[in-house]
């Protein structure tokens, strides 16, 4: 199992930023609940969104959040493309039997 965030996430007109990336869930998840974002724009700015619900079904091929009033703080990467920006995601799997366990997972991208 690997969720992973896309390469470049990109901010939009209202300040928004969005954030997704493939699920990659084992057969025996039924759906993954992404709980907790934190976004570090590498130039010191992290924002930390709790309280999330962000479901992906197993049969999804990608998450996604749009988390608001991003930017500011945080700033676009530059030079676009290095990767300076990383996150961190805390979520809940849901197996097929109905039971439950952590996941989290940490990744590299660009903020566009």
């Amino acid at each position: 199992m690997n969720p992973r965030f896309d390469k470049e996430l990109d901010f939009q007109p209202d300040g928004s930023l969005e954030v997704c990336g493939p699920t990659n869930l084992d057969a025996d998840v039924n759906y993954m609940t992404i709980t907790h974002l934190r976004i570090d724009d590498g130039s010191g700015h992290v924002e930390d969104r709790t309280g999330l619900s962000v479901v992906a079904q197993q049969t999804d091929t990608d998450w996604m959040a749009v988390l608001p009033n991003m930017k500011p703080p945080c700033v676009p990467t530059t030079p676009r493309g290095a990767e300076k920006a990383s996150g961190h995601a805390d979520a809940t799997l849901t197996m097929t039997d109905g039971t439950t366990r952590p996941f989290s997972w940490d990744d590299h991208f660009t903020l566009v």
